[in-house]
């Protein structure tokens, strides 16, 4: 709960027992997702997502084998 509080409060979001779930921007374009019980079943749960400077091309999804060409 601690990380959660740490990461939203500068971006002044607040998660609590009234408000259980944040989907937030940070600074450097991240996205923030946070849950706390009752939402969360097993606990309090995080999720961030980065993004690449640059995008993948359909090259490095084939490479990578998320994408098949046929």
């Amino acid at each position: 709960m601690r990380v959660i509080e740490r990461i939203v409060s500068p971006i002044g979001r607040r998660i609590d027992e009234s408000s259980p779930m944040v989907n937030a921007r940070l600074p450097d374009g991240s996205r923030v997702n946070a849950i706390i019980p009752s939402l969360a079943l097993k606990g309090p749960c995080l999720t961030i997502r980065k993004f690449s400077d640059t995008p993948f091309t359909i090259k490095d999804l084939v490479q990578f084998g998320t994408l098949t060409v046929h």
